[in-house]
């Protein structure tokens, strides 16, 4: 975030735990109201926050510093609360940008800094999680690392604070560990935790980093998920951008565009691994159930619902829209919804089939390439999707559709460039198919016909690309034209390239 300074207070004690908790008190209305907001994993910016209430729930003591380990419980002029976790390190001299600066009642000052990019409280991660320590919490209960014994013979390593993370935290220590720090706290276990935990104590899964610890504070209402720890994958591209660079070179490139092309195929069969341990899982909450009726027509009438919002919402934007270009795009779009929607009946391919735990928030961004290799990681789910839903059971093909429209997104950002791979004949598309139709040897889990396969995959195509048009157009208007260009072109094979020839429409 950016702020001109920090924010000034004063406490009646010597510094130390009172002190903290008097500061954090002060903080509620001094600092929190107008910073969440700046704050990259602040989710919820279009909200009217109408009150914050600190809980200072565990503070530690080191040598040069203390750290407050602070969750912000957050109420809005209207709708659900939420809440944040926000740890703090408080030192006398800052070494990092401050947020806060008290003084206490012998004129000393010490400054809060975001934990998270702090080294104190890296250290101190990597020690209570070697150490597996449970620190009781002031609002009774216990925050507890979960660790595996691996986490006790890593080594000392240096952090260091991703940047561009936007939901979560994450730092990087040395080139061997990964910590994500969840920063919105709901109650249950995070599917990241969970389903991390099952891949990588009862399977011998390649594809996905193996999970070292998690992080949970467990109280009278249950636990909630703070964080992960898994093993680092250096030396590692992440699929979109690799998949953008390729595409980029492999203009008229046969020879480049047949090793893109292995390489997705690849990635077909690496997500089927996936799928199918996740679908030999046996615990209650992981093991795989049948498709019901009630999940077909569930599945249908929310991706019907769905249409209808990012419809009216599609032709309310319309009518502001000034350039020609994004015009066309959008009513090409509106007059054939209803086409789109009658696909969204192919559920019914998938009757009798498996439901499983799937990925659910599946897309290139959410891989990584190192070599041949390819690594899925981040499985929290939709962020936008409450956390029953994440851990709900979906037919496959969630995922398949979340990485088709994934790559179908990433053709048509390379539309109106002077240079790049457009895949008219969307050979990525039949690549990622082949791979995974080809790798899946489960019954039961996806249809066994190509055509029926196909006829079962739309309507999650279109119920991934609904949700992807409503984040475009509540966060980044300017892309809005993409999801759209890859629906329509994914639904109709049709070539859009007309549309942004006239130059304004690029994202």
């Amino acid at each position: 975030m950016s702020q001109p300074g920090p924010v000034r207070l004063s406490v009646s004690g010597s510094f130390g735990e009172a002190a903290i908790r008097e500061g954090a008190a002060q903080l509620d209305t001094a600092l929190w109201p107008g910073a969440l907001k700046e704050f990259r994993w602040f989710g919820e910016k279009q909200r009217t926050i109408e009150r914050v209430a600190s809980r200072v729930e565990s503070i530690i003591e080191g040598d040069r510093t203390w750290i407050a380990l602070v969750f912000l419980d957050v109420t809005f002029q209207s709708g659900a609360d939420s809440t944040w976790f926000t740890p703090l390190v408080f030192e006398p001299k800052p070494t990092k940008p401050a947020l806060v600066k008290i003084t206490d009642r012998d004129d000393n000052a010490w400054f809060g800094t975001d934990a998270a990019a702090h080294p104190d409280f890296h250290a101190w991660v990597l020690a209570s999680m070697a150490a597996g320590v449970e620190i009781g919490v002031a609002s009774g209960g216990a925050l507890r690392w979960n660790a595996a014994p691996e986490a006790a013979q890593l080594p000392a390593l240096t952090g260091r604070l991703l940047s561009g993370e936007q939901s979560n935290s994450s730092i990087i220590f040395g080139d061997q560990l990964i910590v994500k720090l969840m920063r919105r706290i709901v109650p249950g276990l995070n599917p990241d935790a969970e389903i991390g935990r099952f891949l990588t104590r009862e399977t011998n899964i390649s594809s996905v980093p193996p999970l070292i610890a998690d992080l949970s504070l467990r109280t009278a209402a249950g636990e909630a998920s703070l964080g992960i720890a898994q093993r680092f994958v250096p030396n590692a591209r992440d699929g979109w951008g690799w998949l953008l660079d390729e595409l980029m070179r492999a203009d008229a490139n046969p020879a480049r565009q047949a090793t893109v092309i292995d390489a997705i195929h690849d990635l077909g069969a690496s997500t089927a691994e996936l799928h199918q341990a996740l679908a030999r899982a046996t615990d209650p909450a992981m093991a795989p159930q049948p498709i019901t009726t009630d999940d077909l027509t569930g599945w249908t009438r929310g991706t019907l619902q769905l249409m209808d919002t990012v419809g009216d919402a599609l032709a309310q934007y319309a009518g502001s829209v000034q350039d020609r270009t994004k015009l066309g795009v959008l009513e090409l779009a509106l007059n054939a919804w209803a086409i789109i929607g009658a696909s969204v009946v192919g559920h019914e391919a998938s009757a009798g089939l498996a439901k499983i735990r799937v990925h659910g928030d599946y897309h290139l961004g959410q891989t990584l390439l190192r070599g041949k290799a390819w690594r899925i990681i981040d499985f929290e789910g939709e962020p936008a999707r409450s956390l029953d839903e994440r851990r709900s059971r979906y037919s496959p093909l969630k995922d398949v559709a979340g990485m088709l429209r994934s790559i179908s997104y990433a053709k048509a950002m390379m539309v109106g460039e002077e240079r790049g791979w457009l895949d008219e004949a969307n050979a990525l598309d039949d690549a990622f198919i082949e791979g995974y139709r080809g790798a899946i040897t489960e019954p039961g889990l996806v249809p066994a016909t190509e055509s029926a396969f196909l006829d079962a995959l739309k309507p999650w195509i279109v119920d991934k690309a609904m949700y992807e048009i409503l984040y475009e157009l509540n966060n980044r208007p300017d892309w809005l034209v993409v999801p759209i260009a890859a629906l329509l072109r994914t639904m109709f094979q049709s070539d859009l390239g007309d549309y942004f020839a006239a130059g304004d429409a690029e994202p």
